[in-house]
């Protein structure tokens, strides 16, 4: 038997009882209506889709009930990390806490099939995300904030009209070149990083060789760093969107895997787009608030230089 609205949101608030069977509750009661789960399609059997009357019912049901579930993870996230910081409680399940992040995550998938017909704001459902990377980053779950942060760089850069290299590769494949035009895409990324190239000699001493797992990391994550600058954007909103989204991207970068990943950061941040650039934009709007953010990253590096000289490179 379905679980009520009521139920549902109980059950997020006291997270200790957070689970998979939840999420999945969660995903069909609010995601599935408008992104049917392929794996339970019957093989012949259609997909119907809604009429307008009938999504747009579906939507005035469902559009509140999503954004109360997001907004309940988000907080029991928050209360998480504050047990967490208080050292009242025991350590952190890692399972509720991505319970917490999936259940919050399908129901962000849901708001966005659902927009266009709420009162939602423009950049609102961008805005959401952010917040819940925050916490997710905050847990120290970074890896899965990489993830997140990749959607929400991707729908950042629908909402106000970016192209990025991963949009123009997309955008000009054709079928009958989509292998050809990948690998040219793949390859200028690997370029990019120099995620293959050969160990070089740097003042008499031999270059570290890229891991295997750090090549799959910067082939996966190293665009996060930069998104192009377009200097026409004179609204704050945004431009605080995309700064918030490159701190976090840097937080979660200099922190994944104990600081494995931080001798990359140089030639990451070297691209235009990045949060240098996207600050000296903020500048010409509030100095105030450039200054404030580059305070931040200032604080930031010199946080990943201090753990860098105690760790090196590990991997």
């Amino acid at each position: 038997m379905p679980l009520t609205p009521t139920v549902i949101l109980s059950l997020l608030k006291d997270y200790s009882q957070c689970n998979d069977d939840l999420v999945k509750e969660i995903r069909s009661t609010v995601l599935e209506p408008f992104q049917p789960d392929l794996s339970r399609i019957q093989a012949g059997q259609r997909i119907t889709k809604p009429s307008r009357a009938e999504f747009k019912a579906m939507t005035t049901k469902l559009a509140p009930l999503a954004m109360r579930i997001v907004n309940q993870s988000i907080e029991s996230l928050r209360l998480l990390k504050q047990k967490e910081n208080s050292k009242k409680e025991t350590p952190i399940n890692k399972k509720t806490v991505q319970c917490l992040i999936d259940a919050a995550s399908c129901s962000i998938s849901a708001l966005k099939h659902m927009s266009a017909s709420t009162t939602l704001k423009p950049l609102d459902i961008e805005k959401t995300m952010s917040n819940l990377i925050c916490k997710i980053v905050d847990l120290g779950e970074y890896t899965r904030a990489l993830d997140e942060l990749v959607k929400l760089r991707n729908t950042l850069a629908n909402t106000v009209n970016i192209t990025t290299l991963e949009n123009t590769c997309s955008s000009t494949t054709t079928t009958s070149t989509i292998m050809a035009d990948d690998t040219t895409c793949i390859k200028s990324t690997k370029e990019q990083y120099s995620l293959s190239s050969p160990r070089r000699v740097i003042t008499g001493e031999l270059a570290p060789v890229n891991s295997p797992w750090e090549d799959n990391m910067l082939q996966k994550y190293g665009d996060l760093f930069t998104l192009p600058l377009d200097k026409s954007i004179n609204d704050m909103t945004t431009v605080l969107l995309v700064l918030a989204y490159q701190m976090n991207t840097i937080r979660s970068w200099t922190d994944v895997a104990e600081g494995s990943l931080l001798r990359h950061m140089p030639k990451l941040m070297e691209r235009s787009g990045n949060f240098i650039d996207w600050c000296l934009h903020l500048m010409k709007l509030d100095s105030n608030l450039a200054k404030k953010q580059f305070g931040a990253l200032y604080r930031q590096l010199c946080k990943a230089a201090s753990k860098f000289s105690r760790s090196g490179t590990k991997k």
